[in-house]
């Protein structure tokens, strides 16, 4: 990507760490991701953590007080887990 007229930044140019994270996102995107979190260190979740927080999400708001077999069956999770899941949002 080019910073102006006389500096671009390439893959050989940025930390060995962060070359797929480039690969994936592109240069562009890694390079406003900088300018935005830039000096901090920042978390990113597991694409399990990713699907089972959207997952709970949509059981607590399709859950009507007495769908819970219908949404252990949905979402393949044991009716115990959606009490629990139920119980956590309240």
């Amino acid at each position: 990507m080019k910073m102006n007229d006389t500096i671009t930044v390439t893959m050989e140019n940025i930390p060995e760490e962060l070359q797929p994270i480039a690969e994936i996102i592109g240069m562009d995107k890694l390079i406003e991701l900088s300018a935005f979190l830039g000096g901090c260190q920042f978390y990113i979740p597991t694409k399990n953590n990713l699907i089972r927080r959207t997952v709970y999400t949509a059981i607590k708001k399709e859950f009507n007080g007495g769908n819970v077999r219908e949404l252990a069956q949905k979402y393949g999770k044991s009716e115990r887990t959606v009490h629990r899941i139920i119980k956590q949002s309240m």
